[in-house]
This record gives C-alpha cells, structure tokens and sequence, in this order.
C-alpha cells in the first residue's frame, strides 16, 4: 500500500552530527595510525639500511628538501590527520549552512503571517469605515466573540453583525480612521496584534482614541479574527 503522504525533507546537518562524524574519524585515525606507525618503524629500519644504496640521488646533499617531504607525504600520521582535515571541511559547512538556511526560512515565514495579519487589520478597518457588513464577516472567525462591558456579556459573530446592520454607518465625512504602533506576534497558529485606533475630525484633531488586542487563529490556511478588544483613551487626562 503506498502512503499518500508526502516523502519527509532531509533535515539539515546538525551539530551534534559534525560532532559524532568528527569523533568517529578520530577513533579510526588513532587506532589505524598506532597500527601504521609500529609497521613504519619496522620498514623505516629496513628502509636505512637499504634504501641509500639502492637509490642514492634520494639522500644527496642538495635534495634536503625533497627527501623530507617525500618522508612525510608517505607517513600514516600525515594521511590520517590529512582525512580528518579534509573531513571536517566538507561536513562543518554543511552542519553550518544549513541550520543558517533553516533559520532564514523559519524568520522569512514569520514575517509573511506577520504582513498577512497587518493586512487583515488594515482590511477590518476600511470595511468599518465604509460600513460593508460583508466585507467585516470574511474578517471574522467563525468562533468569534468579544467582551461587550456595558452589558457584561460576550457577543458573538452573527449577533455583532447584525447589530452592524442595524447600526453601522460610513465614516462621517471629513473624518478619518488609522492605525498607529501596531505590533503583530506569530505563536504558531495564534497571532496577536496590538495597536492605537485613531479617529481625528476634519481639521486633524484628535476625537478619539482606542488601545485595541485583536487575537487571530489561522485555519484552512488563513488568518481570521477570533477575538477583539478596545479600551479608550481618556484625551483630558494630561500625560505623564
């Protein structure tokens, strides 16, 4: 039976996985090189007192140099330090690169359900101004409710929407609505916005003033208001 699932991303090199590489090419070096450099102290005696008879130009005067680095090109302890260097090299960029790409992902998409929620807001606040009820419904969750202080109750959607119909009108003219200082925080499914509401008249001034939290959830792939509050500003009382 083939699952309808779909296959599972390789998840990036960590660094506790560099780590385990890293330690286990250490054991292999240590123990391959205890074997090799016991083998190469015996060769290395058979090698002095045969080698500069059968290949002399090796160990002349002027090739110093040469010699000792052909000594150690054929050492163990430089072709198995060489393999964990190499190693280390091609996994720690790996480990690293990728947890850097997987945190760039992860900050690229909180800002997208950060933008998504501002733009909800911004379309909440254009459907109150011009009074379309219907514009406001797709905003709001199905499980919507708000905190009515006056009448110490909690009143849902369809009952604010039906109060909306009764009672909501277009911004008067000359005034105007915005939204100032707001701050969007994205945990998981649940986002929380916050902000200043504004209305000043025709002249500019300051009329009013709201504090508001508006709480969202996202389902189906999409961002809807599951909660709102204001609390108003009093605009006589000096500030600090």
């Amino acid at each position: 039976m083939v699952s309808s699932k779909p296959c599972r991303p390789l998840a990036p090199l960590t660094s506790e996985f560099t780590k385990h590489i890293t330690d286990s090419a250490k054991v292999w070096c240590n123990n391959v090189t205890s074997r090799g450099l016991e083998a190469e102290s015996s060769f290395s005696a058979h090698r002095q007192r045969h080698e500069p008879a059968l290949f002399p130009w090796r160990y002349s005067p002027n090739d110093q140099y040469g010699s000792s680095i052909r000594k150690l090109r054929g050492s163990y302890m430089f072709r198995n330090y060489l393999f964990v260097i190499l190693m280390l090299s091609a996994v720690s960029p790996m480990g690293f690169f990728g947890q850097q790409r997987a945190g760039d992902v992860k900050k690229n998409v909180a800002e997208q359900e950060k933008t998504a929620i501002a733009r909800l807001e911004n379309k909440w606040l254009v459907a109150l101004n011009n009074a379309d009820v219907n514009a406001i419904a797709e905003v709001l969750d199905e499980d919507f409710a708000r905190p009515a202080p006056d009448s110490g109750q909690f009143v849902h959607k369809a009952e604010l929407l039906q109060f909306y119909r009764s009672h909501l009108s277009p911004l008067a003219s000359g005034q105007q609505k915005r939204i100032q200082e707001m701050s969007v925080s994205v945990y998981g499914s649940t986002a929380l916005a916050r902000g200043v509401l504004i209305t000043t008249d025709p002249d500019g001034r300051i009329i009013r003033k709201l504090l508001f939290t508006d709480v969202f959830v996202k389902r189906a792939q999409k961002w809807r208001a599951i909660s709102a509050q204001e609390n108003p500003v009093d605009l006589l009382r000096p500030s600090a």
